[in-house]
């Protein structure tokens, strides 16, 4: 039996091994008709590697980049959005965002928001999870590095001199904790999508003979609030809230 499981250890691994290799070459295939300017192949080759559950920055700004060659702002729109998950601050990804928004039919100017939380809201946004949790990491392990040297020598009559550098690393530790629980929170509770139609219509409530609140278009990102059977309550970036059907937009 010892023989049989470690067979089917080596098999898998190869088998894993060969399936990275080959969407490696698909990821170069795709970029390869991007360059030569086929760009529904491209897309065709990048739709592949994430059928096959991969994903990365990079695959998604190419994918991003390839639908707005196309014109097909909403799919440009979605998978930006879903590149900047993995590439904050990225400076081709931000430039190109801009550009997209520019094209866009919806200029929604958002909410005004108090200093102090759209500072806050920054801060959020600016850092990525996978960093922050280095971050607050790091932070711990020095912080217990830098307790148990202060314990040391306070035992001999020398530990005030670490006591202010102590306090000053968990403070640092706590204010990147808290971010790291907002941002924690932000990523379960909150929702966004992107419309995908060149038009659409939200209602007042969640059916098709309720009043019309207002006509968004594709691209346009919006919050989702609630899930109605079939239907999403969503919130404009100025605060205004409708109903829309789940086929008129795709979740981020």
């Amino acid at each position: 039996m010892d023989v049989i499981k470690r067979l089917f250890l080596i098999s898998f691994i190869i088998a894993q091994s060969v399936t990275a290799a080959n969407l490696h070459d698909v990821f170069n295939q795709g970029n390869q008709y991007y360059q030569q300017g086929e760009y529904e192949q491209a897309i065709e080759s990048y739709q592949k590697i994430i059928e096959e559950g991969y994903e990365s920055g990079p695959l998604y700004f190419n994918l991003g980049n390839a639908y707005y060659k196309l014109g097909q702002l909403g799919p440009a729109r979605l998978y930006y959005e879903r590149a900047s998950e993995y590439l904050k601050n990225d400076e081709a990804l931000q430039e190109n965002m801009q550009l997209l928004n520019l094209r866009l039919v919806d200029q929604i100017e958002p909410m005004p928001q108090f200093f102090l939380n759209a500072v806050w809201t920054h801060v959020v946004d600016f850092i990525a999870i996978d960093m922050l949790i280095w971050i607050v990491t790091g932070l711990l392990w020095l912080s217990l590095v830098v307790f148990s040297i202060r314990y040391y020598f306070r035992s001999r009559g020398r530990g005030d001199r670490f006591k202010i550098l102590f306090a000053f690393i968990f403070v640092i530790f706590i204010f990147f904790a808290l971010i790291s629980i907002q941002k924690i929170y932000n990523l379960e509770n909150e929702q966004y999508g992107i419309i995908m139609k060149s038009s659409v219509t939200s209602r007042a409530e969640p059916k098709i003979s309720a009043t019309e609140v207002f006509i968004i278009h594709e691209g346009t990102k919006v919050k989702i609030e609630r899930v109605t059977g079939d239907w999403y309550e969503v919130r404009l970036a100025d605060g205004k809230t409708g109903w829309l059907e789940r086929t008129y937009l795709e979740i981020i």
